[in-house]
């Protein structure tokens, strides 16, 4: 039987630690991401048996399908945490040759968003995207092994797992999607038309990596001086936290309302 209150506290130590990990590895205050001993130390979380246990359990529908989800992804990242510690220390290994110097790789997105000569700009992500193809094979070995990893807890294959456990309802937001792409398609290329007119680049000689130095919209840097950054960030983050805290709650509103 599933002790459902040290499940729940073990769990928040996990992902506390968790969390630590991929901001340190993140932060560059470590080279690696050390996943294995982690998952190794809370291996009973992410057992088969846990994810059954937990559909008996008793609990309101929510949180048990909030922590189902945590089994199942837990489960299925316990099967690819060496895989993608060797991705982590592949990515943060990695470099790009710009410029005669050796540019690290998951430093170039930003240069590309800098970098204003539309020439270079191309040059520049097409390395990038040499570099990522080196990566790719282990890519597609981490995404395989989730895929085939799944069926283990008898809740269907991937897809269906993350769709029940999220209540994504894929196959309606897929036909919505779908309908939104039409009805925006026309009103999306003309405004990207004008946008990339303001670079002097026409659609045909655009590429992705053109939209990163468009939004990087170097025109507003005037208004967000670089002495300035901190202070504004913290004013922002006053302002949302101040806005959270005083918003109403829905039975306030209703309460109001009548």
């Amino acid at each position: 039987m599933l002790d459902l209150p040290r499940f729940e506290r073990d769990a928040e130590t996990f992902l506390r630690a968790l969390n630590r990990q991929h901001y340190l590895h993140g932060a560059g205050l470590q080279p690696t991401l050390d996943l294995t001993t982690l998952y190794d130390d809370f291996t009973y979380l992410f057992r088969e048996e846990t994810y059954g246990e937990l559909q008996e359990a008793q609990a309101e529908p929510k949180p048990k399908r909030y922590l189902s989800d945590f089994v199942a992804t837990g489960f299925l990242d316990d099967h690819v945490k060496v895989l993608t510690e060797r991705l982590a220390a592949s990515e943060a290994g990695a470099t790009v040759t710009w410029d005669d110097r050796a540019l690290p790789y998951r430093s170039v997105p930003a240069a590309i968003a800098n970098e204003p000569d539309a020439h270079r700009r191309h040059e520049l992500d097409a390395r990038y995207r040499a570099t990522l193809a080196t990566l790719n094979p282990l890519y597609e070995e981490r995404h395989r092994t989730l895929l085939e990893s799944a069926p283990a807890l008898d809740a269907g294959d991937y897809v269906t797992l993350s769709d029940s456990h999220k209540e994504l309802g894929l196959a309606d937001l897929a036909d919505a999607m779908e309908r939104f792409l039409e009805v925006t398609e026309q009103a999306y290329f003309g405004a990207l038309e004008e946008l990339l007119g303001t670079i002097e680049l026409a659609p045909a000689d655009a590429a992705r990596c053109d939209l990163a130095w468009l939004f990087r919209a170097p025109h507003l840097d005037t208004a967000f001086p670089a002495r300035d950054l901190v202070a504004t960030l913290y004013r922002g983050c006053a302002s949302w936290a101040w806005t959270c805290a005083t918003r109403p709650t829905s039975s306030s509103t209703r309460k109001r309302g009548r």
